[in-house]
């Protein structure tokens, strides 16, 4: 269920800071959701919101806590944006149908499906970074794209993909990411 916390303005979209924890206590708390993805990132650091952050991780479904997304950033950092970067939060990169992280072609140069050239630089990446997912050229939803559909690049387009898909890792085995699910080979996520 969708919860939009900004308004637009000559085209740009506004928000203020403390919209967005609202938005996250209402996802928790007042809707009940199991998963909150966030499509954005790039915020300073904001008390209020890492504090609702904190709410949904620790007392979401019923105290056994929320699975909270963001995307990584697109800003081509070699670390993640915040909020992104919190350590109880799954952060999304982006990349292109090759496996190369996603971006312009004048940033990652072996990139098989460059953003274009006036897109954001490229994925940020780190070591907060917990998943990748595709992030070049996907279809989505749009009300002024042909038909309904359109196509889009960048870390906030890939973060739905990965609240709403199957997780599979590299790795052998079950694994637990940030203490609030753990993901097993070719297997459903399983939120503990």
């Amino acid at each position: 269920m969708p919860i939009y916390v900004a308004y637009s303005s000559n085209h740009s979209n506004i928000t203020i800071g403390n919209w967005f924890a609202t938005a996250i206590d209402v996802a928790w708390l007042g809707r009940k959701v199991d998963i909150i993805s966030n499509s954005w990132a790039g915020a300073s650091p904001y008390t209020p919101l890492t504090d609702a952050i904190n709410r949904a991780v620790l007392f979401g479904r019923d105290g056994k806590g929320c699975v909270v997304v963001f995307a990584s950033g697109n800003y081509n950092s070699s670390t993640v944006d915040y909020p992104a970067k919190l350590s109880n939060v799954i952060a999304v990169g982006a990349v292109d149908r090759c496996g190369i992280r996603s971006g312009r072609i004048d940033i990652i140069p072996n990139s098989c499906d460059p953003w274009g050239p006036t897109d954001y630089p490229g994925s940020s990446y780190g070591a907060d970074l917990n998943v990748v997912a595709p992030g070049t050229n996907v279809y989505t939803t749009d009300r002024q794209g042909s038909l309904g559909y359109n196509t889009a690049s960048g870390t906030a387009g890939n973060v739905n993909v990965t609240s709403g898909a199957k997780l599979t890792l590299d790795a052998e085995g079950t694994t637990t990411i940030n203490g609030n699910f753990e993901v097993t080979l070719g297997s459903e996520l399983e939120i503990k």
